[in-house]
């Protein structure tokens, strides 16, 4: 199936870029005699080999690429429909007209020169790269980034561990590089107008050239894009890995490492980590994994450093109708129904801090202006700069989760946790540690937790030292640089190159 399905998706590629490159489509006439008059040399790849999506040959008084895509577009939804009940992830809706519209702009590039600059800042000796989208924000990706980056510091020498950047939305400074004490390559610094094909194509030439012994994806779409082509041939020389912490699905449509790639390059990589059990059996199921498959997932239950009491449960904050809200603001964290709960509790006041991350779709916010009882503070630097001591209860919202970090870090900080029973919360929240909901859209559930939290001081600080104990006891930085170096062949420092060869 994910082999027909990349074929597919490669021979609409490129009839539509054929289509946009050529056609005039202000006429409509004859539509269907395209691609079948030119055969298939028309489709092939060495007629793209050099040209990004959004490249058009001259022409004198041409539409923008914008008005081609527009045009185009009716083609795209009348095949992708075909399809839809295949790949969900192709359906023809307004997600994908977003992202697709975003592409058709995209310049053509040097490659030659830009790979050479690339590769003269990978420092000789490198052996493992994770590749990332983002450092520098608040998300749990990073957060989980950062941990990986400092247990692979133990166990290599200087310069042996990289992080590499192929992303668009990569948008560290060069001046913080040197915080995360590891080599930094991004792409961006070397040209940030760059399409995603020229991005994946130099993602693919770093690889081959480089010749690294470990690559871990974390949620960078480009390496995950790369491996989905051509993970067969990488795994001959190089061990691959990627990350996928939840079945997000965005309308529902499926969205993300989980329903893209992981079904797509299973085979062919030497292991996927998650956060939480759930998405392992989701997998397992959604997917038909055979057992070999299924142990191809290994879990690393995300650290947390003992953070000290900042709020205790039935204290002070129990006297105050005030929850706080925290996460990123995206379409799966369902703040329509932090809207609904907060219309339903009129006496409460609801605080929210969190931004979107540049590229992902955009969010309604315009209720809040109508609802006296909401205050938007938006972007926080860390988490020490929130006054817990003002909230007396933590509302998290969503319809798409693996086990959200800042679960674990509210329960370590002693703020009581009302959470949806979507992937992996379940798992930390559950009647002795915090207020579990039955679903994302629950709101009458989440309306009696906190009138439950209100009325109950005894019962909140029973479950938040619950909670807290099994964060500090399940979440240590011990057991999970413990289960990182179990890993298979995810560790490739000299020295074990060394036991291997040794009689």
């Amino acid at each position: 199936m994910g082999v027909v399905f990349g074929w597919t998706v490669r021979g609409l590629r490129r009839t539509y870029r054929y289509l946009f490159e050529n056609r005039d489509f202000r006429s409509e006439s004859e539509p269907s005699k395209v691609g079948a008059e030119q055969g298939p040399a028309a489709l092939a790849p060495e007629a793209d080999a050099e040209q990004g999506f959004g490249a058009l040959h001259p022409q004198a008084n041409a539409p923008s690429n914008e008005d081609r895509f527009e045009d185009i577009w009716l083609h795209v939804q009348r095949d992708l429909t075909e399809f839809q009940n295949i790949a969900h992830t192709i359906t023809p809706n307004i997600h994908l007209h977003y992202k697709l519209r975003q592409a058709v702009s995209a310049p053509g590039v040097n490659r030659s020169q830009t790979l050479t600059r690339l590769i003269d800042r990978i420092p000789l000796g490198a052996r493992h790269m994770i590749a990332l989208p983002l450092l520098g924000t608040a998300g749990g990706s990073e957060k989980v980034s950062l941990n990986l980056i400092r247990a692979l510091r133990a166990h290599y020498q200087e310069r042996e561990v990289l992080v590499f950047a192929p992303d668009a939305i990569f948008n560290l400074s060069e001046r913080d590089y040197s915080r995360y004490q590891v080599p930094i390559v991004s792409i961006n610094e070397i040209d940030a107008e760059l399409s995603v094909e020229d991005r994946v194509d130099l993602f693919d030439r770093i690889l081959i050239e480089s010749q690294l012994k470990t690559v871990h994806t974390v949620n960078s779409d480009i390496a995950w894009l790369a491996f989905v082509d051509r993970a067969k041939h990488y795994r001959q020389d190089t061990e691959l890995f990627g990350s996928a912490y939840s079945d997000i699905r965005v309308d529902t449509m499926p969205v993300g490492a989980f329903w893209r790639y992981v079904p797509q390059t299973i085979d062919h990589l030497s292991g996927i980590i998650v956060d939480n059990g759930s998405v392992v059996r989701k997998a397992a199921d959604h997917f038909n994994l055979a057992a070999s498959q299924r142990e191809k997932f290994h879990i690393l239950h995300t650290p947390i450093e003992p953070i000290a009491h900042q709020h205790e449960g039935g204290g002070k904050g129990a006297l105050i109708a005030r929850s706080l809200w925290l996460s990123r603001i995206a379409l799966e964290k369902r703040i329509d129904v932090l809207a609904e709960i907060a219309r339903r509790s009129p006496q409460r006041e609801f605080v929210m801090y969190g931004s979107a991350i540049k590229g992902a779709f955009p969010v309604d916010l315009s209720w809040i202006d109508d609802l006296n009882n909401v205050k938007l503070r938006g972007e926080f630097e860390r988490l020490q700069d929130i006054p817990f001591e003002e909230f007396d209860s933590f509302v998290f919202t969503t319809s798409a989760e693996g086990l959200p970090i800042v679960l674990l870090e509210m329960a370590m900080i002693g703020l009581p946790i009302i959470a949806p029973d979507v992937g992996g919360i379940g798992e930390l929240i559950n009647d002795s540690t915090g207020w579990l909901v039955s679903s994302p859209d629950a709101i009458d559930e989440y309306v009696e937790a906190l009138e439950a939290i209100r009325n109950n001081p005894g019962e909140v600080a029973k479950r938040t030292r619950a909670a807290r104990n099994f964060v500090l006891q399940r979440h240590s930085w011990e057991n999970f640089t413990r289960s990182v170096r179990v890993i298979p062949n995810y560790i490739q420092c000299a020295e074990q190159a060394l036991e291997k060869v040794r009689p």
